[in-house]
């Protein structure tokens, strides 16, 4: 992973796509690093295991079991559920803070 929040995977046909990383996370329960991203002209997100290297360049392994997909799909939910809720900061009752806890009416 570089630190401008990309990472460049190495397409099937041996071309690099350089992916925005959308987060990353650990899970305690199967003790792995995710990296969530997103392929640049897709609708959709990818996700791997990420094992840390040397200066910021490290390895990506394929997820493999169905309960491990299911953890990284619910992280995934909730991250865009909080991308959904964000407050812009432009709403009255925010007053240019983000409301947590409290009902926000931003169309954001």
């Amino acid at each position: 992973m570089q630190n401008d929040r990309t990472i460049t995977l190495i397409a099937d046909d041996g071309k690099e796509v350089v992916c925005e990383i959308l987060f990353t996370f650990k899970s305690e329960e199967y003790n792995h690093n995710y990296v969530i991203f997103k392929v640049p002209n897709e609708d959709t997100a990818g996700a791997a295991i990420y094992f840390p290297g040397e200066n910021g360049k490290g390895t990506l392994e394929k997820i493999e079991s169905e309960e491990e997909w299911e953890m990284v799909a619910d992280a995934f939910d909730q991250y865009m559920e909080s991308q959904q809720h964000s407050c812009g900061g432009n709403c009255g009752s925010c007053s240019g803070e983000c409301c947590e806890g409290e009902e926000c009416d931003c169309s954001e």
